[in-house]
């Protein structure tokens, strides 16, 4: 019988720790901070959102985003930091998704 564990909580309560620990032995893990790492990596759909509602000059000229300047932003403005919540929340949650699927998918082969 499989199960599927979900790991929360605040900052520094152990989460990287329990991670650590249930990668060492051998159990499959999704990172939904990796996750949100992903998404929005040139042509995915989150660094897309961001581009259509931040402007094009959010990401450098190579396509990548810039992360200093996206900061300055959401930092500075409480409402634009929640409309880049609402705009990563379906790509990242898309995205766990995916992964979890594909680790089933291994499983059961």
């Amino acid at each position: 019988m499989s199960h599927i564990l979900g790991l929360t909580g605040g900052i520094a309560t152990g989460k990287s720790t329990a991670s650590k620990f249930f990668k060492q032995e051998g159990f499959p893990v999704v990172d939904a901070d990796y996750g949100a790492r992903m998404v929005v990596e040139p042509g995915e759909p989150g660094l897309e959102a961001i581009k259509a509602h931040f402007g094009a000059d959010i990401v450098f000229p190579n396509g990548v985003l810039d992360r200093k300047k996206l900061g300055a932003i959401i930092f500075e403005n409480p409402s634009q930091r929640e409309q880049l919540n609402d705009l990563l929340r379906q790509p990242i949650r898309d995205w766990l998704n995916k992964e979890k699927e594909k680790y089933i998918a291994e499983a059961m082969n």
